[in-house]
C-alpha cells in the first residue's frame, strides 16, 4: 500500500514538473506568435502519461486561423476590373467628340478640259469647263474618253489626268480599281482637277473614184410584142435596169386616163382607136427617169394590127405619147406596115418614158360606100 501511494505521489509530482514546464512553453510561444502574427491564436496541445510514468508530450496543433487572403481579394479585385473602365470611356468617347467638333466638309471640284494637237492646243480648246458634264455621272465617275469633246475635223486619242492616264475619274475618295482616279486624290489646293484630251487631225478619205456602169441596148419580149430600146452615152442607165412594155388593157383605168389625156377634153370618135404600152426602165424596185440623153425605141406588133374586115384598111395612124408633165402629143410617124396595109411595127425617140401606143382609124368601102371605122371593131352589112 505504502508502495503504491509513494509511486502515485511521484507520478503526481512528475505531472506537476512536466505541467509547469509546457505552461512556461505555451506562454513564450504565444508571444512569440503575438509578435508575428497578432490576429493567430493556438489552442492548448493535450499532455498525457504514458505507461512508464514520463509525461507524453504532443506537438501543439495550431488551429488555423482565417487568413487575410480573402479580404485582401475581395477589396483588390474591385480596382483590378475598375480600373481599365476610364480607358474604354475615353475611347469611345473620343469619335463621337470629333464628329461632333468636325463635320465632313463639302467639297466642290472644278474639271478643266485642255485639247492639244499633238503639243499644241486647239484654238478654242484650251481651257473648256467640263465640271457639270462629270457631275451628271454621280460617284461612280466618267470615262475620260467619254468627257472628251467633240472638235470637228479631229480623232480623240487619250486623255490624261494631271499627266497621267487613267480610266476615269470618281467623285469619291474609293478606287476600285487601278485606272480609277478620285477626285482627292488628284485635286489641288483650290480643288480644281485638270483632264488633258490629245487628238489629231482627220486625214481626208481617199476614196477611190470608181466609173458607174451603165447599160445601152435593151430588149422585152412577150406573146403581144417585142421591143428593143438603145440608149445613147448621156442617158446614163444603170448596168441592171431591166425594160419593160405593159399592155393597156381596155376599158381599164390605165388605159381610159391615157386616151382621155389624148384626146384632150373632147369626146372619143368612133372612128379613132388606140393600142397602148407603158414603156419604162426599172433598177431593183426603182423607175428609172432619165436626167439627160434619149433612147431610140423600136416596137414590134408579134400580130400586125389589121382592120377586122378585108374590104378595110387603116389610115392616119400615128404614134402617141403620154407625159405627166407635158400632156399627151403625137412623137413620130414612124410606123411599118406590111403590103395588107397592116401596121407591124413603130418606131420613136423619147428622153422620158410613160403610156406610148399608136392611134389609127379604119376604113371601109362596100359597093361603092366607105365608112370609117374604129380600129378592132366591126360593122355588119347588114346595118
Amino acid at each position: 500500500m505504502k508502495h503504491c501511494i509513494k509511486k502515485f505521489l511521484i507520478g503526481l509530482l512528475s505531472f506537476s514538473v512536466v505541467f509547469c514546464n509546457n505552461m512556461t512553453i505555451l506562454a513564450n510561444t504565444r508571444e512569440e506568435d503575438n509578435t508575428s502574427q497578432p490576429e493567430e491564436t493556438q489552442e492548448d496541445t493535450p499532455v498525457g502519461v504514458n505507461e512508464e510514468g514520463n509525461l507524453n508530450e504532443q506537438e501543439p496543433e495550431e488551429t488555423p486561423v482565417p487568413s487575410a487572403e480573402p479580404e485582401q481579394i475581395i477589396t483588390e479585385e474591385p480596382s483590378e476590373t475598375s480600373a481599365p473602365e476610364p480607358e474604354v470611356t475615353e475611347e469611345n468617347t473620343e469619335p463621337e467628340q470629333q464628329q461632333e467638333e468636325e463635320p465632313a466638309e463639302e467639297v466642290s471640284y472644278t474639271i478643266l478640259a485642255y485639247c492639244f494637237d499633238g503639243t499644241n492646243g486647239i484654238e478654242g480648246y484650251e481651257n473648256v469647263d467640263i465640271t457639270e458634264a462629270v457631275a451628271a455621272y454621280g460617284d461612280t465617275g466618267a470615262l475620260t474618253e467619254d468627257l472628251a469633246p467633240v472638235i470637228d475635223g479631229y480623232q480623240f486619242d487619250v486623255a490624261m489626268i494631271n499627266g497621267i492616264y487613267a480610266g476615269g475619274l470618281r467623285y469619291n475618295a474609293y478606287v476600285s480599281d487601278y485606272d480609277w482616279t478620285s477626285f482627292e486624290t488628284v485635286a489641288d489646293e483650290n480643288h480644281s482637277v485638270t483632264v488633258s484630251f490629245t487628238y489629231h487631225k482627220d486625214e481626208p478619205e481617199i476614196i477611190e473614184e470608181t466609173e458607174p456602169e451603165y447599160k445601152y441596148h435593151f430588149e422585152y419580149d412577150d406573146p403581144r410584142v417585142h421591143v428593143i430600146a438603145d440608149a445613147n452615152d448621156d442617158a446614163k442607165i444603170p448596168a441592171d435596169a431591166q425594160l419593160y412594155a405593159d399592155y393597156l388593157v381596155p376599158g381599164s383605168p390605165e388605159y381610159q386616163d391615157a386616151v382621155n389625156q389624148l384626146l384632150d377634153g373632147e369626146e372619143q370618135d368612133y372612128k379613132t382607136e388606140f393600142e397602148l404600152y407603158d414603156i419604162y426602165f426599172l433598177s431593183g424596185n426603182r423607175r428609172i427617169e432619165l436626167e439627160s440623153g434619149s433612147v431610140d425605141v423600136a416596137l414590134t406588133f408579134k400580130q400586125a394590127l389589121a382592120p377586122s374586115s378585108e374590104n378595110g384598111e387603116i389610115s392616119d395612124a400615128e404614134v402617141v405619147h403620154v407625159d405627166e408633165e407635158t400632156g399627151a402629143e403625137v412623137i413620130s410617124d414612124d410606123i411599118t406596115t406590111n403590103s395588107e396595109g397592116e401596121i407591124e411595127e413603130i418606131s420613136f425617140t423619147s428622153d422620158s418614158f410613160s403610156p406610148f401606143g399608136v392611134k389609127y382609124t379604119v376604113d371601109y368601102t362596100y359597093d361603092g360606100y366607105t365608112w370609117s371605122m374604129t380600129g378592132g371593131t366591126e360593122i355588119y352589112l347588114s346595118e
